[in-house]
């Protein structure tokens, strides 16, 4: 029987998820003693307990119930609470009939062996289980298996140097006395500081990060195996997790979508939390200092609209490209960027995109690592772009901590900086002083890079200097082609899933999209700006939408109007320009594709966030179609289509005005049309 057997047989309702079977695959090696010194660092609410300070004691005291074991906690109440369910697992039944020899004092019973919240011995044998809070004493035999469950409350606790340093004292006073030659430690935490208990231990033995399985076999004795679980997968897969980049850990009870969602709301502490990646405010470089802006500068004020882009250096970094302004007050305003760790093939038409988009005059991109060949294709994709390559041989490390304090002084992010750029701002916000602490610099690569090239220009004079001339891009030959139209086989199938008829499925399209399909002729996605639900989306971020609308009168008002509409590429002018205000809430105030779907509907057609809603409408009409369908079902509405109530159909999809602009008439008439053709054809 193996330890996770053991746990469900005990637990009936427990249900092990691949992450829980690999977790106890590696306690049960704890177990049996295939490594001496384990530290496992999960998120909380993950099921970490159970496994190592309830279920573990229990396996290892039946399997030899003369061991020695102690748990530890940061209260001694917590501690004596796993105690004393061990105590309950040991009692039962189930238990007995898989380790008879195992048997503890009846509760409430007189006799010579010990049965508290503090200790429990093993009748018969020399045994026992002790439960000690931090900071408290052991005092009798040496221990055999010491398990350390999470030593710190709180962020309170674990920000006091005063907690941490007497938890650093009890450990080396207390638990490494109570060892001895074969004893064992597992330590299972939460992570919440840069130099709580474990980044102690960091900082003074070796600590071997566990990826294979192989490594259980060659770890020495004196060496400490540590296996971090992220709760959003953002390193490679390994054998111990093998999940893709962007996986929740445990999706079943804690999605990506609710991680993305703690993430926006702190995102320090949710790299400490959830990621097992704390950074010491005190040490670190940027923190939550930067700068932040509402509007941009008008196109007046604006000197310079450049962008800087670095290639990843490896298969584990990212590739860096941010877009920006810099006004007339010396201040540069990061407008947009992409922060990727897909292939160039993906990366070059989302970075000329955006230099598209965001009207970037100039772009500068490291040739380290195939940045030449990148920044030809980029230029390809960008026929308004210059585009300049060059090797950056300056020392990296010298270069970022030299430019912070210019980083922090001159850099502006939009106010929804956060929120829009998540991996890009925790790998900035958590940039640690101590250089080779970091995991990744490219974030704070390309800001420095920024600097260097509009502060004193130094890096643009260094360039020149070399003979080095900016390269005007090659304008392609033939304009980007619209991605495929659905096909009549697509909206079949999709009728067919949804439960409706296809020609009413066809009816939304047509009223809504009419023939000219969801793409205009430069592949961009239709869609249709609404200036009022714009003013509702600022207003819910705290932004006062009033005083915006003077200046920005065609894309800000508090009323439903048709004055404003544009069509065509006009809407992406609008877009553009109330992007530049805020994205995320451009993004949520466009209607978008062949079914036109607002886009503060992101989260109920399935998507993580506005920007990845606005991604999936501009890959093609079917992913437009995929997100349509999961709208239908989500909200329900499906099913007056299928009933074709045409009346509540459109009130549920295109609001109270629908009369006024007779949606209902004009839907049971494409209905008919198609129905028509469907008659004819058959």
């Amino acid at each position: 029987m193996t330890f996770l057997d053991f746990t469900s047989r005990m637990f009936p309702s427990f249900r092990a998820t691949p992450f829980h079977t690999r977790y106890y695959a590696l306690l049960q090696a704890f177990a049996e003693g295939k490594v001496r010194r384990l530290m496992i660092t999960l998120p909380p609410q993950h099921g970490k307990s159970l496994g190592s300070s309830v279920a573990l004691p229990a396996w290892l005291l039946g399997n030899n119930p003369n061991l020695h074991v102690a748990i530890a906690s940061y209260s001694a109440s917590l501690a004596q609470k796993f105690n004393k369910r061990v105590q309950r697992l040991i009692d039962s039944p189930a238990y007995t009939d898989l380790f008879p020899d195992t048997t503890i004092k009846a509760s409430g019973r007189t006799g010579s062996y010990q049965r508290t919240g503090e200790l429990t011995e093993i009748v018969g044998h020399s045994g026992d289980l002790v439960a000690v809070g931090r900071e408290g004493s052991l005092t009798g035999n040496p221990v055999d298996v010491f398990i350390i469950d999470d030593l710190y409350k709180d962020a309170m606790e674990a920000n006091s140097p005063t907690v941490r340093d007497n938890c650093w004292d009890w450990y080396t006073s207390v638990v490494r006395t109570r060892e001895h030659n074969n004893s064992q430690e597992l330590i299972v935490f939460t992570r919440w500081h840069k130099e709580d208990l474990i980044g102690r231990i960091m900082q003074k033995e070796r600590v071997v990060e566990l990826r294979e399985w192989s490594q259980l076999d060659t770890i020495k004795s004196n060496e400490w195996l540590h296996l971090n679980l992220e709760a959003l997968k953002t390193t490679p897969a390994t054998e111990l997790d093998p999940r893709e980049v962007g996986e929740a850990l445990w999706e079943e009870r804690h999605s990506a979508e609710l991680l993305r969602e703690k993430q926006r709301l702190d995102t320090l502490q949710f790299e400490a939390m959830y990621q097992g990646r704390p950074s010491d405010a005190a040490g670190l470089l940027y923190g939550d200092n930067f700068k932040t802006y509402t509007v941009l500068p008008k196109s007046t004020e604006v000197t310079r609209k450049a962008n800087y882009t670095d290639t990843a250096d490896t298969g584990d970094d990212y590739l860096c490209s941010v877009s920006y302004s810099v006004g007339l007050d010396g201040d540069i305003y990061i407008e947009d960027v992409v922060y990727s760790r897909e292939k160039m093939e993906i990366t070059e038409p989302l970075v000329a995109k955006m230099l598209t988009e965001r009207g970037t005059r100039e772009a500068l991109i490291e040739s380290n690592n195939g940045g030449r060949g990148f920044a030809r294709n980029v230029g390809r994709l960008a026929p308004g772009c210059s585009v300049a390559w060059f090797h950056q041989s300056a020392n990296k490390e010298a270069r970022i901590l030299s430019n912070a304090s210019t980083v922090l002084r001159t850099i502006r992010m939009p106010i929804d900086w956060k929120e829009r750029w998540g991996d890009w701002a925790a790998h900035l916000m958590g940039y640690n002083r101590r250089f080779r602490t970091n995991r990744w610099h490219d974030a704070a690569d390309v800001l420095t890079g920024i600097v260097e090239c509009e502060v004193g220009r130094t890096l643009r004079k260094r360039i020149l200097s070399t003979g080095f001339s900016v390269r005007n891009c090659v304008r392609p030959k033939e304009p980007p082609k619209p991605p495929q139209r659905l096909t009549d086989e697509d909206f079949r199938r999709a009728a067919e899933s949804l439960g409706v008829e296809e020609a009413a499925l066809r009816a939304v399209v047509e009223v809504e999209c009419s023939s000219k399909g969801g793409f205009l002729a430069d592949g961009r996605p239709r869609i249709l700006f609404e200036g009022h639900i714009f003013w509702q989306r600022l207003q819910r971020r705290g932004i006062d939408p009033s005083t915006l609308a003077t200046s920005n009168p065609d894309i800000l008002y508090p009323r439903w109007t048709r004055t404003h509409y544009k069509g065509g590429k006009g809407e992406w002018e609008r877009f553009g320009r109330a992007a530049a205000i805020c994205e995320s809430a451009a993004v949520e105030s466009a209607s978008w594709g062949l079914f036109q779907i607002m886009g503060f509907h992101w989260k109920t057609c399935g998507c993580g966030s506005a920007e990845e809603f606005r991604r999936a409408m501009e890959r093609s009409e079917g992913e437009q179609l995929r997100l349509a369908m999961k709208f239908l079902e989500k909200t329900g509405i499906a099913v007056y289509l299928k009933t074709k109530d045409w009346c509540t159909f459109a009130l549920r999809y295109n609001g109270s005005g629908y009369k006024a602009n007779r949606y209902d008439e004009k839907l049971a008439a494409a209905y008919r049309k198609f129905k028509e053709q469907e008659e004819k054809t058959a």
